[in-house]
C-alpha cells in the first residue's frame, strides 16, 4: 500500500508543517530537521534513499516534543525509533510516498 506524505501532519494538538530544504545538510550537517518554535520538519532532498528514514526520525523528534518524552534529545533512541517503524511499515508492505512537497528556503 502506498502513503503519500501529506504537507502538514497532526499530533495531538500540534501541526506541523513538512517541507524539502536543498542543501540542508551542507548546512548544518543534518538531512532533516524538526523546528519545534515554528512547527516545520525540513527534509534535504538531495538524498533520495534516506528520504523515509529522515521523515520518520524527524517525526519522532515531534512525537517526543508533543507528549514530553525525555529522550527527544537522544539522537541514537530515536534512530532506534526510526528504524523499527521503518521496519514495521516494510513489513506491512507500507510505502512512504515523500513527494511533492513545498520547498523551504533556509532561515
Amino acid at each position: 500500500m502506498k502513503v503519500k506524505v501529506p504537507k502538514t501532519i497532526r499530533i495531538g494538538a500540534l501541526d506541523y508543517d513538512i517541507g524539502f530544504q536543498r542543501n540542508l545538510r551542507l548546512r548544518t550537517d543534518y538531512l532533516g530537521t524538526c523546528d519545534y518554535q515554528l512547527k516545520e520538519i525540513s527534509i534535504d532532498p538531495e538524498y533520495p534513499k534516506t528520504l523515509v528514514d529522515t521523515f520518520l526520525h524527524e517525526v519522532i523528534h515531534m512525537i517526543c516534543e508533543n507528549y514530553k518524552l525525555p529522550f527527544r534529545s537522544n539522537e541514537d533512541m530515536v534512530n532506534r525509533l526510526a528504524h523499527g517503524f521503518k521496519e514495521l511499515f516494510d513489513a506491512l508492505d507500507i510505502e512512504l510516498l515523500i513527494e511533492g512537497l513545498p520547498q523551504r528556503q533556509p532561515l
